[in-house]
């Protein structure tokens, strides 16, 4: 994992080529999941979790792979026409999928200072 994270996601990042980088976390997310394979019958949660995995990347995402321990699926485009174009494709196959389509946020963590009302 860590051979993956320094030498494909880490440098695909800097020079900001969402394709080698979607492979690269969709490889560390797969590593990720054989850890857990035991638990969870697979490298994902569920048989529907690869189901769905598979799908989006036939759709032509550049990364995909399931959130810690799923349900959730996520899906890395380069643009937003290739995330349309997945998210169709998607809702053909699966018309009750939940999805949310939303950009990077590159300003790290904020900390505020909340009252005690919260």
């Amino acid at each position: 994992m860590c051979r993956v994270l320094v030498l494909g996601v880490l440098p695909a990042l800097l020079e900001r080529d969402c394709d080698t980088f979607g492979e690269a976390l969709h490889e560390y997310n797969r590593f990720a999941g054989r850890m857990f394979a035991a638990d969870q019958g697979g490298d994902y949660a569920s048989p529907e979790t690869e189901q769905l995995v598979r799908a989006t990347r036939a759709l032509g995402a550049a990364g995909t792979g399931q959130s810690s321990w799923g349900p959730t699926v996520f899906a890395v485009c380069a643009n937003p026409e290739a995330a349309d174009k997945v998210s169709g494709g998607l809702r053909e196959q699966f018309p009750d999928l939940d999805m949310t389509i939303t950009t990077a946020n590159n300003t790290g963590a904020e900390v505020r200072a909340t009252d005690e009302h919260g």
